[in-house]
């Protein structure tokens, strides 16, 4: 019987809602900063903005802080919604593009070329390059790093006995 792997993937509702809140309270004081500023702006000792220049950045960083807002709450209630799925199995690797995907991506273990665990600011990434494309899947949403740890592992004996039956060189990179 083949052995699968499979774990519900998606964003953490508390680390989102966290999200949402610190990016609509940046929103409201630079929504603020940019209706009362008088004054010019400098950028690390670097960038001089003259009063109406400063107004501008003001009101565009207000303009991004609102667009993480809707897509937080967009990713929110999407993850409320759908339910998304990491799923390996002996021959493919089953995972969402995004959250706000559909339909999972199906890749077949005979398409990958590659794989690359790097890890960005404490956030573990797997990417899997296949001749498709490439699908990133996160730590960070997956239930832990134990589900994570067993699905790079599981991937990754996998990968080396194909390529061992190809008799080719092993396809992951990258550092634990």
């Amino acid at each position: 019987m083949p052995d699968t792997l499979e774990y519900p993937y998606a964003a953490k509702r508390w680390t989102m809602l966290l999200a949402i809140a610190f990016f609509g309270v940046c929103g409201v004081f630079l929504v603020r900063a940019a209706m009362t500023n008088d004054r010019g702006l400098i950028i690390d000792g670097v960038i001089t903005l003259s009063p109406p220049n400063a107004t501008i950045a003001y009101w565009c960083l207000a303009a991004a802080s609102a667009a993480f807002v809707v897509i937080g709450a967009a990713g929110l209630l999407a993850s409320r919604s759908r339910t998304h799925v990491v799923r390996l199995t002996d021959t493919e690797l089953t995972a969402p593009k995004s959250m706000f995907a559909r339909n999972p991506t199906v890749v077949r273990l005979d398409d990958v070329r590659g794989v690359t665990l790097q890890e960005i600011h404490r956030q573990r990434l797997l990417t899997v390059r296949h001749a498709g494309g490439s699908l990133t899947i996160a730590q960070s949403m997956l239930p832990g790093r134990a589900a994570f740890d067993a699905l790079a592992d599981a991937l990754n004996s996998r990968l080396q006995r194909r390529d061992a039956a190809r008799g080719a060189l092993p396809g992951f990179t990258g550092k634990a």
